[in-house]
Order: structure tokens, then C-alpha cells, then sequence
């Protein structure tokens, strides 16, 4: 009654899609395995010829890539696995609404496998149908990996994203060495004698260069002590550097002075020859000193004597030809003589 109720609501398991999803994802698995695996054989090939030349480091560098891709290549072998077993017992499936215990590592495991394989989109259906026919709280905590989950633990670290360990990948490394008959230890004592040597020629060259640099210090601090001490033997004592000061000075003084005179010769030499008299007559008076009384006296009597000359040339040079200018003549002429 209950399974022609779930096949009447559509909550029945479909075992025929069931399985025919199930060879999809196993004919897929089959593509992607060839190309991983192809990658993962060229992953080695590289890390076998860095052996070969003694490049540890970088073929330690490239092992990181095999690891991937053969991790890869191991969850979908177990996917796989899970599926076919899983198509084995479809009928449990078919008869049980809740989970089976037997069953609950593969279905948990395929429900994980389907959130981290986007390659694998019919696995994703399947995942689906699991998630309808148990729940998706049982999905949730599968693809969340919650306590008790029953997930694989294996099938996680295949599928995990984080990069393998410096052990893990010195393990793998030494498989291949080992499988190419590579002396792994003989490499590395060789790269490790080239790293001492190649050292040992940095340090050399570091020490040269301090060496070199230090002897330059040393000079340049000679030299500067040779010339502070010429410049205190160059007296021989106090008196003969007064005597050095002294000349010294006695040039500054000299030079000065020749200074002071050129420029008074530019100044007179700038001078206008154009300038009136009464300047240059006006500043020698002043600079004279005040005359006496006296002299001021004969000074005035020689300018009255000088205006009655300049009057009788007068009188001489004015014409006759009127009678009122000859009257005026004779009257200035009468009194001259009055006087």
C-alpha cells in the first residue's frame, strides 16, 4: 500500500532512471580518467628529466601536479565504485524511506562527490534524487560534512583543495625516483655540495667587497689627517702665524684703498663739463672763511666806482638826435659834477 501511495504522490525511488544515470557517470568517469591520467604520466615525465638534471627543488615544485591529478584519478575510481555498488542493491533503496545503514557511506559519499566533480553532471542527478528520497537535511549534512555524516574519509582527502605538504610531496617524490632508478640521495648531496660551493663564492665575494670598501674608509680618513696636520705645521709657532695674519691684513688694507681711489676717479670722471660756474664760485665761498669789515667796504666802493664808468659810457654811446635826450644829458652830466 505504502509504495502504490509514493508511486501515486511521485515520492516512489525510480529505479529505471537510477540506473541509467548510473552508466552515464561511468561512461563519463572513463573520458576524464584518460585525461588526468595522461596529464598525470607527463607530470612525472617532467619530474623524472629535473631528477636527471639534478633539480630537485624545481622537480619538488612539479610533484605538487602528479599528486593532483592522482588524487583526482582515485575519487573518481571510488565514485565509480560507490555507484556500482549502489546499483547492486537499488532494491533496498526501492523498499526503505529512510537510509540504510549499509548503504549510508556510499549515498552520503556520491552526495559529497557531486558538490566537489562539476565535471560530473549526472552525478549531480543523482545526488538529487537522493536528496528527495532522504531529505535534504540529509544531504545538507552530507555535502557540510556534520558529525556522523557517514561520508568517506578518503574520498574527502581526495577531493580536498588544499595543497599537499612538503611530506607528502618528498614521499611522492622519492616513488618516482625510485621507480626510474634515480640514487635520490646522490642528487641531493651533489645539489647540496653546488649550493655549499655557490655559497661559499657569494661569501668570498661579500668579504672582498668589504675588504675593498674598508681600505677606501681607511685612505680617504689618511688623507684627511695628513692635511689637518699640514695645516698646523705650516706655522712654527704663534709669533710666525701673527706675523702671516699681520701681512695679510696689510694686503686687505692695501686693496681697499686702491679700491676707494678708482671709484673716486669714475666720479670725476662722470662729472658734466656743461655745469654752470655759479655753482663750483658759490661752494668756494662757502668754504672761505668770513671776511672783515674792511674788505667789505673797499668791495662796495670798487662796485660804485665801477656803475659811475659804466654810466659815462653811457652817456657816450646815447644818441643826440633828440633835444629832450640831450637835456636829459646835461642835466645827469651837471650832476656829476655836483657830486
Amino acid at each position: 500500500m505504502g509504495k502504490k501511495m509514493d508511486a501515486l504522490l511521485g515520492k516512489g525511488f525510480k529505479t529505471a532512471k537510477f540506473k541509467r544515470l548510473v552508466e552515464l557517470v561511468s561512461s563519463r568517469i572513463a573520458v576524464l580518467e584518460k585525461q588526468h591520467h595522461l596529464r598525470c604520466m607527463q607530470a612525472q615525465s617532467d619530474v623524472v628529466a629535473l631528477l636527471k638534471l639534478g633539480h630537485q627543488e624545481s622537480a619538488l615544485l612539479r610533484v605538487e601536479l602528479v599528486i593532483t591529478e592522482q588524487n583526482t584519478l582515485d575519487a573518481y575510481s571510488m565514485t565509480e565504485n560507490f555507484c556500482n555498488l549502489l546499483e547492486e542493491r537499488v532494491v533496498q533503496l526501492e523498499n526503505n524511506r529512510e537510509c540504510p545503514d549499509e548503504l549510508k557511506e556510499a549515498i552520503s559519499s556520491l552526495i559529497f562527490a557531486a558538490s566537489k566533480c562539476g565535471e560530473l553532471q549526472d552525478l549531480q542527478k543523482i545526488s538529487g534524487m537522493f536528496s528527495k528520497r532522504f531529505g535534504k537535511e540529509f544531504a545538507a549534512n552530507a555535502v557540510d560534512l556534520c558529525n556522523n555524516c557517514g561520508v568517506c574519509p578518503k574520498i574527502v582527502s581526495k577531493l580536498s583543495t588544499h595543497r599537499p605538504n612538503t611530506e607528502r610531496k618528498l614521499e611522492m617524490l622519492k616513488e618516482i625516483a625510485l621507480a626510474n632508478g634515480i640514487d635520490l640521495h646522490r642528487e641531493r648531496d651533489q645539489d647540496r655540495s653546488h649550493t655549499v660551493t655557490e655559497e661559499m663564492k657569494q661569501d668570498s665575494k661579500d668579504c672582498h667587497e668589504h675588504r675593498a670598501d674598508r681600505l677606501s674608509t681607511e685612505k680617504k680618513q689618511d688623507e684627511k689627517s695628513q692635511e689637518q696636520d699640514m695645516e698646523r705645521r705650516k706655522y712654527k709657532n704663534f709669533k710666525a702665524a701673527a706675523q702671516a695674519a699681520c701681512k695679510l691684513a696689510t694686503h686687505a688694507a692695501a686693496a681697499a684703498r686702491a679700491a676707494v681711489e678708482l671709484s673716486q676717479d669714475l666720479d670725476g670722471d662722470h662729472d658734466d663739463p656743461r655745469k654752470p660756474t655759479g655753482d663750483k664760485h658759490l661752494t668756494h665761498f662757502d668754504d672761505q672763511p668770513s671776511k672783515s669789515g674792511t674788505s667789505i667796504q673797499k668791495d662796495e666802493n670798487s662796485e660804485i666806482e665801477n656803475g659811475l664808468e659804466r654810466g659815462k659810457l653811457h652817456s657816450k654811446v646815447i644818441p643826440t638826435s633828440s633835444p629832450k635826450h640831450e637835456k636829459m644829458v646835461t642835466n645827469s652830466g651837471g650832476h656829476l659834477k655836483e657830486d
